[in-house]
């Protein structure tokens, strides 16, 4: 298989190396903020002519999680697409959030249509959950709740 990448190369292809990329700008993710992933990315790169081939992010299960657990701890307020996007990356239907929050569906539905604002109180509530609800406990140990 490296072998047939390596052909698709500008030079001829005269091998191929997987690098860990630095810094990498994740687009594609569906999130409406920048994310950039520092020393977790992989890159297959020819040898020849350095042009990068192929990239690949290892856990991109893990990554959602940790770009939700990041977002939430941000202390901006969240914006309706913010909200959406990490519903979504949870996995979570709007149905149940919404319920666990104390909202209806329809009002969630147009505070992530950015038609309507959700409050302090609930939006903290949404973040905390964000958190509680991320598979890698690790990160909790240093979480400093009056922060959120």
């Amino acid at each position: 298989m490296i072998a047939q990448i390596a052909n698709f190369t500008s030079c001829g292809g005269a091998g191929v190396e997987t690098k860990i990329v630095p810094a990498y700008e994740a687009h594609g993710l569906g999130a409406p903020f920048r994310v950039v992933l520092e020393h977790a990315v992989k890159a297959q790169v020819c040898t020849g002519c350095g042009e990068t081939l192929n990239t690949f992010v290892p856990d991109m299960r893990g990554l959602f999680h940790a770009v939700v657990f990041a977002r939430a701890l941000e202390p901006r307020k969240m914006s309706g697409a913010e909200l959406r996007f990490m519903r979504k990356a949870m996995g979570w239907k709007a149905k149940a959030i919404a319920k666990h929050l104390g909202l209806s569906a329809e009002y969630l539905s147009r505070c992530e249509a950015g038609c309507k604002v959700m409050s302090e109180g609930t939006e903290k509530l949404f973040r905390l959950y964000s958190l509680l609800k991320t598979p890698d406990k690790s990160a909790l140990k240093e979480l400093d709740l009056s922060k959120l």
